[in-house]
């Protein structure tokens, strides 16, 4: 298991970096208060889909009303018309079933339109979370029926933290100066971070020097 995968966070308060966000969303769910549509928007590695599943289990309680789906392959007005046909199911075990769609603005306009309807008049227990990278490519009828959180790329400062974690958890011999350097490298990504985090923990059996890990990571960025 990779070091983002082992170390992804599970609730609200592990999410380094969009505070604003989780507070909100942490908020909703405590006061029974959750959008029937959300809009997880921002660049890659800043927390989107963690937090979709994150807020997915807190609303459904349970994984089998979580369905979570591919944009690349959900694309067809088929598979639309098949997510609207279940949509008519109430949940198995909670008071919410939760879809959430990654990477949606993959999805065809003809996938859009054979989804309007369930965006337009939800069911009282669906709840759709859609995370993208790419906002304005979504149709506008789409975007003005969710409830729209801007993910920001990550700071350094979150970034340090949580390689610094990781670090000790996995007892790497990392300087200080080293994990601010893969922090600033990573460019606000925090999966990217992880990655080199991990790449970079076989360099000189376990123990890199700042300048191999400077080496090793820029030769690979060419």
């Amino acid at each position: 298991m990779t070091y983002y995968q082992k170390y992804r966070p599970t609730k609200f308060t592990d999410v380094l970096g969009q505070e604003q966000i989780t507070h909100i969303l942490a908020s909703q769910v405590k006061r029974h208060k959750a959008a029937n549509s959300y809009l997880f928007a921002g660049p890659s590695g800043t927390g989107k889909t963690t937090c979709a599943r994150i807020l997915a289990g807190a609303l459904a309680g349970n994984k089998w009303d979580i369905l979570e789906i591919d944009g690349a392959r959900f694309r067809g007005i088929d598979d639309a018309k098949d997510l609207v046909y279940k949509s008519n199911f109430t949940p198995l075990y909670g008071d919410y079933r939760v879809y959430i769609i990654d990477e949606c603005h993959m999805l065809t306009i003809q996938a859009w339109n054979g989804m309007l309807k369930i965006l337009e008049e939800p069911p009282p227990y669906i709840v759709i979370i859609l995370c993208t990278t790419a906002p304005d490519q979504l149709p506008e009828t789409v975007r003005s029926r969710c409830q729209l959180f801007t993910f920001q790329a990550v700071n350094d400062k979150a970034i340090l933290e949580k390689i610094q974690r990781i670090g000790h958890r996995e007892r790497l011999d990392f300087s200080h100066d080293a994990l601010r350097f893969i922090a600033g490298l990573a460019a606000g990504n925090m999966r990217t971070a992880e990655t080199m985090l991990e790449q970079s923990a076989n360099l000189n059996h376990g123990s890199p020097q700042t300048k191999d890990i400077k080496k090793f990571l820029q030769s690979r960025m060419v």
